[in-house]
């Protein structure tokens, strides 16, 4: 029998990747109308009790592990885009380091269990209006920063299309990490995105170091 941790209060975000990840996996294994906080804390080590305390009120960890991931990576990217005041380098440094995180993950746990949610969520209407709401905040995210470097971009520009364009690029990026893609060509990948970007711009930044 796996060894529990002795947790008190909440959960750390390290011990918490370990829930998640025992979480999906047994989703995969038995579906997730099976899971259960006992059979989590079998297989991720981590005292029931502590569970219990971290996720009062919830049916299961799924929607907390799919707002954890998604706002982590979210406040990682942001965080590092804020380095820079241009909006061609604020949008390709969001997209590296998606990138890097993605892949980070991926090697660290060998999927990208936190992209499923949203196929998981097709058949849970509850679960489904959340990823929905969470993946309208990532959009949202984008459009605000596309409005707010707006006289960098061309009068004609369509800032909806744009920002659909980009939540594409994000999506495109995960998917290319799950199939193995080398992290360079997606980088490459991303190098080709940021093209469209800089046409719909006053200034072209193609040659931007």
């Amino acid at each position: 029998m796996t060894q529990r941790s002795s947790l008190q209060g909440k959960i750390t975000p390290e011990v918490l990747e370990k829930v998640f990840t025992a979480s999906f996996e047994l989703i995969f294994e038995n579906g997730r109308s099976n899971l259960t906080l006992e059979a989590i804390s079998e297989r991720s080590g981590v005292c029931l009790e502590a569970l219990q305390m971290q996720f009062k009120g919830d049916q299961d960890p799924v929607a907390p592990a799919m707002r954890w991931y998604i706002m982590r990576f979210s406040q990682e990217v942001r965080s590092s885009s804020a380095l820079f005041s241009d909006l061609f380098s604020r949008m390709h440094s969001m997209l590296m380091d998606f990138a890097e995180l993605c892949a980070a993950q991926y090697k660290m746990e060998g999927n990208l269990f936190w992209s499923t949610v949203g196929d998981i969520a097709r058949y849970d209407p509850e679960l489904r209006e959340e990823y929905l709401e969470l993946r309208s905040m990532w959009a949202e995210d984008i459009r605000s920063r596309l409005k707010n470097h707006r006289r960098e971009l061309n009068d004609d520009v369509d800032i909806e299309a744009l920002t659909q364009f980009f939540m594409m690029v994000f999506e495109g990026i995960i998917e290319m990490v799950k199939f193995d893609t080398p992290l360079e060509d997606v980088r490459k990948a991303i190098d080709t995105a940021m093209i469209i970007l800089s046409k719909h711009m006053k200034k072209n930044d193609l040659e931007r170091d």
